[in-house]
């Protein structure tokens, strides 16, 4: 609005200057040129305030952005702590199971798919092996480590299993001279759901008769929970 006011003002001078008199016209020029230099100085100071206030604009968004930089920083540090803290939780709540048992004494005659019971406990932190089914069930899913350890009668050939949920996972497989006992040892790790069971049975192998003494043990634990 200022400017269009300034161009009329010297639309205005010049009209008047070129209808004045001619010993009126330098006093009319005089006073074009202080108007022109007045403008000049008005144009002059309000650009320099438009540039600060644009200065001052950009400075504040300068402060916005680094108040949303530090927000985000902020959000990402909560998400972090909540993560770690819900990870924590988990691994506190983790339960712990571990056995092993043995057997009380000989068994000298084992049918096919005879389930062998291990009744002498030794240790079995969540009870979850039945020393009167011979069957443990998986209290939490999870990976799970087992041994198997047997020995035989003297003379005897023994296919022994551990099986889970009737497949076998570890393998003994003993064939004793006359006269002298033979053993084995196997290991296996293996992902069981809640529920999930394992047990050892014996597999008659070629129609010959299995048995086992007192030395034979079963062990197993939880390696890490399923979270």
């Amino acid at each position: 609005m200022l400017l269009v006011q300034n161009i009329l003002v010297i639309l205005v001078s010049f009209s008047y200057l070129i209808s004045a008199e001619q010993q009126n016209k330098y006093e009319v020029y005089q006073k074009l040129q202080q108007d022109l230099e007045s403008m000049k100085f008005e144009n002059e100071a309000r650009f320099k305030k438009t540039d600060t206030k644009i200065s001052n604009m950009e400075g504040r968004i300068s402060q916005q952005d680094e108040i949303i930089r530090k927000q985000q920083e902020l959000i990402k540090r909560l998400q972090r702590n909540q993560e770690l803290q819900k990870h924590t939780r988990q691994v506190s709540v983790q339960k712990k199971v571990a056995l092993t048992y043995r057997t009380s004494g000989d068994q000298s005659s084992l049918g096919a798919d005879h389930t062998i019971k291990f009744d002498r406990r030794i240790t079995d932190v969540f009870n979850s092996y039945s020393s009167s089914t011979g069957i443990f069930t998986a209290p939490v899913g999870g990976y799970y480590a087992f041994v198997l350890d047997t020995r035989t009668l003297p003379g005897r050939i023994c296919w022994i299993d551990a099986v889970k949920n009737g497949v076998p996972i570890a393998t003994n497989y003993m064939e004793a001279p006359s006269g002298q006992e033979d053993s084995e040892t196997s290991f296996a790790i293996v992902r069981l759901d809640t529920g999930d069971q394992v047990w050892v049975r014996n597999k008659v192998y070629h129609g010959h008769s299995c048995g086992l003494d007192d030395l034979a043990n079963f062990s197993g634990f939880l390696l890490y929970q399923d979270l």
